[in-house]
């Protein structure tokens, strides 16, 4: 892995995160955090996430 695809995926790895405790402290059901955390993972990835497979 270069060092562009190293960092991407560091700051990819960060913003999910940032977004996963930002949902957390909502008041909403965990699936519905999970799907707005996969759909947001889905941009940062450009491609889509095997949603069985995650759950």
């Amino acid at each position: 892995m270069s060092e562009k695809e190293e960092a991407r995926t560091i700051e990819i790895k960060k913003a999910t995160w940032d977004r996963l405790d930002k949902i957390r402290k909502s008041d909403e059901s965990f699936d519905k955090v999970l799907n707005k955390l996969l759909d947001r993972y889905d941009e940062d990835l450009e491609e889509e996430v095997d949603r069985d497979w995650v759950r």
